[in-house]
């Protein structure tokens, strides 16, 4: 009957001050009432909340605001799940006998844990039925320490009830005296949501450290492989600012899906083109998803390979062309075929010695994607052709940490 939109505020500022705020309220009927919000002395972790007509609650001089304070200390158990429920929302309230022969809790606790066909009161037992067993011993534990030593007890831990999927839970309790005898009391609260905020921050966190180890053992290689492939500072800064770049391209487009994947064909188009003219590449093949670590391996290879076609290959001609091409195969439980394919160039013969390219193929293509690579240096343009798993380059439905 009393519009009170500041409560829930004014009952985290008490309880975060330790201070008492009083604040001017309207009842529905037109009448003034000061309220009044203290943090309940126990360390309970709940607020008592106090409504006085304007008339009474300015004629109080400062001893009947103590003897107020002091009545709070003589609360009854109904007049503090009262304060309790009021002053926190989402937050089911509930007591147990010191023996744990007989249990309460209100509707909210009800919905929270979905025992709303559970009556009570009931027993400590028929709540604890539902508990993970991991967890039941540690709330046997703190709910005997309670009367025990008197101390309040705070723990999380994970429920099953029949009606919800598992959620977790996160309890405060507490030693209260009435006049009837002792009593343990206590608030809950689900925290199921909060749990997997921190568990997928955790999550992040370890995949970017992952991740930030990985880049970084990546450039010292492609930095040492440069260094030894070129003999003159100039050559090896362009090469080695080049493949930074072709890093960065894979890494955006990575980052596009949230590191779910990429698709072959904006792989192979982003690191042709960064070098090629337009109309000297064409590319072919069916769309298909690339898992992060396939598509950083892919992206490399692409790259080198469009750098030699520019350096000695048909690309270094205005003639000459690059044909790309992929499909998928049902050879060995599925392979994918790509090919690469230069005619219009200069005459080109197999290289000596391995340059980075050679490395890149290698290290990367096969060792870390299993592939099998066959290369033909023929006198109108080189030709090669690699057949990859597709078990160790297709993108998972979801990120997972293999993939990194």
């Amino acid at each position: 009957m009393i519009e009170d939109i500041h409560l829930d505020e004014d009952a985290r500022e008490a309880l975060a001050l330790k201070k008492v705020f009083t604040r001017e309220v309207r009842s529905e009927d037109g009448r003034l009432f000061s309220r009044q919000v203290e943090p309940y002395k126990s360390d309970f972790g709940g607020v008592i909340v106090t409504y006085n007509p304007i008339e009474s609650a300015q004629s109080r001089s400062g001893s009947d605001c103590k003897a107020r304070a002091e009545h709070a200390k003589d609360l009854s158990t109904e007049d503090l799940i009262q304060s309790l429920t009021m002053g926190v929302t989402k937050i089911g309230v509930w007591t147990i006998d010191t023996d744990g022969s007989s249990m309460e809790w209100d509707q909210r606790f009800a919905e929270i844990v979905g025992l709303g066909e559970i009556p009570t009161p009931a027993t400590q037992a028929e709540f604890a039925n539902y508990i993970f067993d991991e967890d039941r011993a540690e709330f046997d534990q703190r709910i005997a320490a309670v009367p025990e030593d008197g101390s309040p007890q705070e723990f999380e831990l994970r429920y099953c009830p029949p009606s919800k999927e598992t959620i977790w839970l996160q309890l405060r309790c507490a030693r209260v005296e009435n006049p009837g005898g002792a009593v343990i009391v206590g608030i809950i609260a689900d925290i199921t949501e909060r749990k997997g905020d921190r568990e997928r921050s955790e999550f992040m966190m370890r995949e970017l450290d992952h991740r930030v180890k990985n880049l970084l053992a990546i450039i010292l290689s492609i930095a040492e492989i440069s260094a030894r492939s070129n003999s003159d500072i100039e050559t090896y800064k362009a090469d080695f600012r080049e493949r930074l770049e072709s890093m960065a391209r894979i890494h955006n487009l990575l980052s596009q899906t949230q590191w779910a994947g990429s698709d072959m064909f904006a792989l192979v188009e982003g690191e042709t083109l960064s070098l090629a003219p337009k109309d000297s590449v064409s590319l072919e093949g069916p769309s298909l998803q690339i898992c992060p670590t396939a598509a950083q391996s892919l992206a490399m290879f692409i790259h080198e390979l469009t750098a030699n076609a520019l350096k000695h290959g048909a690309l270094s001609s205005e003639a000459g062309r690059v044909s790309v091409s992929w499909k998928r195969t049902e050879d060995r439980d599925g392979r994918l075929r790509l090919s690469w394919e230069e005619t219009g160039g200069p005459k080109v013969s197999e290289p000596s010695s391995e340059g980075f390219g050679g490395k890149v193929i290698n290290r990367i293509v096969k060792r870390q994607l299993d592939a099998e690579v066959e290369t033909e240096w023929r006198s109108d343009g080189m030709r090669l052709t690699a057949w990859i798993p597709l078990s160790n380059i297709e993108a998972l439905s979801k990120p997972d940490a293999s993939d990194v």
